[in-house]
This record gives structure tokens, sequence and C-alpha cells, in this order.
């Protein structure tokens, strides 16, 4: 069960930068997880996730992103 917390909390910050028009940028793993970096006109926030379901759906974001930009 705090596998599923974690990756709900993971999860709504992720949903929380997008509905602000945020978009993702890059991801980078590392030993502890992965960092996203989202970006819109202005700012840039990076958000470090531990949770592995939580870094695909950030992988997930990002490619269907691209998808329907190419």
């Amino acid at each position: 069960m705090a596998e599923y917390i974690h990756y709900e909390t993971e999860k709504k910050k992720m949903d929380a930068l997008m509905a602000e028009g945020y978009s993702i940028q890059s991801i980078t793993d590392h030993l502890n997880g992965s960092d996203v970096v989202f970006v819109n006109d202005q700012h840039q926030r990076t958000v470090t996730l531990g949770n592995a379901n939580a870094r695909k759906y950030a992988s997930t974001l990002y490619f269907h992103k691209r998808s329907q930009v190419g």
C-alpha cells in the first residue's frame, strides 16, 4: 500500500504541473530514480521520481506528447 501512495503522490505532482501548462523537456535516470525536467514559457521545474510506476507514467507522458508533435 505504501508503494501505491508513493506513486499517487508523484503522479499528482506531474499532473499538477501539466495542468499549469508545463511540458516535459527531458528525463534523466540515475541510481535514486529519475529527474524529470518540466518547462513552460518562463519557468523550469525539476521533479525527482523514485517510484518505478511514476517513472513509467512520466515516460508515457513524454512520448505521448512527442508523438503528437511529430
